[in-house]
């Protein structure tokens, strides 16, 4: 039993050693566009984006506050409405919309290092292509709700929401990088050491067996249960629990795709429920808060199933 252990442990800790490293520059790169002047000049990468979404005056600013950090992004966007800048049957397209740069930060400086190393350039592309499938397509269904809405008002931008220097002190960006990286850590490097002990349980493994059933209608093999399971408190996890098994064997790089499809559809769901629920009521009130919640899960959730489907047509 010991032997099993260190085995496993040592296993884990190999890929630890892989991942983390491109996890950490990952984090560092968005502490750097969150502390320097190009994070706002930003907005000229996102304005192509606003125009199409009819976004105009202070609300352009919103897009590339998702790209930054999608919770201050929507308290702005209580904000504005509460100034009447933009009405409230706008909200709920501005909403959508704001999803899609808040998914492109997260893929690219989170998902991308993680997958990348292990999965190679061409399997972690078509993941992060599904990811993006779903996320455009709840953009689209935002900037549809805003251009039927009635026109935003058109004030000054006033102030811009970022940053204060050109060359910001490296000793800032390096604590907050080093923070966000370490809050990562915390739970990534633990959980892949966890999953690898958990996989050498027989139980375990006789329990993914019973899961076939169930998960064969998704084209999913039975250690695709543990990948969502694992993935409903946080995404990290599931992608830990994804390359664990495929480092041992257990799956193949062309069932990744479905796995990490289906692991995100419960994250999505239980994320709804646990803590985008009573953030957007602090943010927006209670009745409009648990309005934009639901709304925007019921939107979300079908293209993501959508996504799932396609990654069961590949081979």
């Amino acid at each position: 039993m010991i032997d099993i252990i260190i085995r496993e442990l040592g296993q884990g800790t190999r890929l630890c050693l892989m991942i983390l490293p491109f996890t950490f520059f990952g984090c560092l790169g968005g502490s750097l566009m969150a502390h320097c002047k190009f994070g706002p000049r930003c907005r000229a990468v996102f304005s192509p984006m606003a125009r199409l979404s009819g976004l105009s005056g202070p609300a352009t600013i919103y897009l590339p506050l998702c790209f930054l950090d999608h919770h201050a992004a929507n308290a702005y966007l209580s904000s504005l409405s509460r100034k009447g800048v933009v009405q409230k049957h706008s909200i709920l397209g501005i909403y959508l919309i704001g999803f899609f740069p808040s998914s492109l930060y997260f893929h690219i400086f989170f998902t991308s290092p993680i997958l990348c190393p292990v999965l190679g350039f061409k399997t972690a592309t078509t993941v992060l292509a599904l990811f993006f499938l779903a996320s455009l397509l709840t953009f689209c269904c935002g900037v549809v709700l805003t251009r039927f809405a009635s026109p935003l008002d058109s004030q000054p931008s006033g102030q811009d929401v970022s940053c204060q220097t050109d060359w910001p002190g490296w000793r800032m960006i390096l604590r907050d990088a080093t923070g966000q990286f370490r809050r990562i850590a915390i739970i990534f490097a633990p959980c892949i050491l966890a999953v690898e002990l958990v996989l050498a349980i027989p139980a375990v493994q006789s329990a993914m067996d019973r899961a076939d059933v169930f998960l064969a209608w998704f084209d999913v093999p039975s250690e695709g249960a543990l990948v969502a399971v694992s993935a409903l408190p946080n995404i990290m996890v599931g992608y830990a629990t994804a390359v664990t098994c495929l480092d041992d064997s257990l799956v193949t790089l062309a069932q990744i795709p479905r796995m990490l499809m289906l692991a995100a559809i419960g994250n999505v769901a239980f994320s709804t429920f646990s803590y985008l629920f009573s953030a957007n009521v602090a943010v927006f009130g209670t009745r409009l808060g648990t309005y934009l919640t639901f709304a925007g899960l019921g939107v979300r959730l079908p293209w993501l199933f959508l996504s799932l489907y396609l990654a069961s047509l590949l081979d």
